[in-house]
């Protein structure tokens, strides 16, 4: 807020409080909130109600995973795609029984190791058929005139992928 002050003369021994004048009391909003903080109080057109609290970040994530798993549990799905970095042996076990019999399901690790245990338990225990583990690697060539050859500077693997057809148990 700005304030000014009014002299009444040279001598500022007599002035008081109530010479102390407020600039911003002509401004009013149209609800009656006169808060002056410059600021706009609508988002995307629409008022913001100030009493209502946003909620945390967690509380949304939550309730996004509770709706994704009751939409999930309401009728089975046609197939399954996992990217992960962790083991994803119990997950693809877990949601193994809300997918459809002969569904294809494939699942992307960095690293080889989940895969070969959950390839295991696939197979051991009677989930999946045509369980395929395949390591996804893409080689670039450089084409010039006259010369083709692999780049010379290539990074290593792309990850592991393992595939397969989900079965009735």
């Amino acid at each position: 807020k700005k304030l000014k002050l009014e002299e009444t003369d040279t001598n500022h021994s007599d002035v008081t409080n109530s010479d102390i004048v407020d600039d911003t009391s002509d401004v009013i909003k149209k609800d009656g909130d006169n808060d002056c903080d410059g600021k706009d109080d609508t988002k995307n057109g629409h008022d913001v109600d100030k009493g209502a609290e946003k909620k945390p970040v967690r509380m949304n994530l939550r309730e996004k995973s509770v709706e994704a798993f009751n939409s999930i549990k309401s009728k089975p799905l046609d197939g399954l795609v996992i990217v992960c970095r962790q083991h994803p042996g119990n997950l693809i076990t877990f949601l193994a029984k809300y997918i459809s019999p002969s569904r294809p399901f494939a699942v992307f690790c960095p690293y080889k190791e989940p895969l070969l245990d959950t390839y295991m338990q696939l197979k051991e225990g009677g989930l999946a058929v045509m369980v395929n583990l395949s390591e996804t690697w893409l080689r670039s060539h450089q084409v010039l005139p006259q010369r083709t050859h692999p780049t010379v500077l290539m990074s290593g693997g792309g990850g592991y992928l393992l595939t397969g057809i989900f079965v009735q148990n």
